[in-house]
């Protein structure tokens, strides 16, 4: 076969032990391979995926006092944490002989992060009060791999071997 290809799926809507939790994930990867002939292949890659999910904090925890709390200190309105990835790239290989092959390898992706918690701070029981904070963390990675190979199969002295050689890029 000249061509073949692959699609990998995920979809889930479930829900956290945490008040309000979610844990949703959304995932689709489709891959196309060209076969131009025995020796040679080239694969696309894609990928997208969506989480959605309960922002990791210290729910009930009462660090002052060092103990844990029935009471949850978050907010389930604003207690989430969300990243969004993409990623593309390809794999390609050339065997030039049953001694000699080539590969490259290239991906780049972008993560985006959004996570969002509240915390309470202290309680004056006295006055039926408390201090609450609240934390947003938004950032963004974008990163870049190269992979170069060479690779030889030989035999010395009766003993099979094979020689890797390669050199890789990365930025993130």
């Amino acid at each position: 076969e000249q061509f073949s290809y692959r699609l990998t799926g995920l979809f889930r809507d479930a829900k956290d032990w945490l008040p309000g939790g979610k844990d949703n994930r959304t995932y689709i990867a489709p891959a196309i391979t060209w076969r131009p002939d025995a020796d040679t292949s080239v694969t696309l890659l894609a990928e997208h995926m969506t989480v959605t999910s309960a922002a990791n904090t210290s729910y009930f925890y009462d660090a002052p006092n060092r103990r844990l709390t029935n009471y949850f200190k978050g907010d389930p309105a604003y207690n989430t944490a969300r990243t969004e990835q993409y990623r593309i790239g390809y794999e390609a290989e050339h065997r030039f002989s049953d001694f000699l092959a080539v590969r490259q390898n290239f991906r780049f992706y972008r993560i985006l992060g959004d996570y969002g918690y509240t915390d309470l701070v202290s309680i004056d029981p006295a006055a039926n009060t408390g201090q609450r904070t609240a934390t947003r963390i938004v950032d963004t990675v974008n990163a870049i791999a190269l992979d170069n190979q060479a690779e030889t199969r030989f035999e010395l002295g009766g003993v099979a071997n094979t020689l890797l050689f390669g050199l890789d890029y990365n930025h993130y």
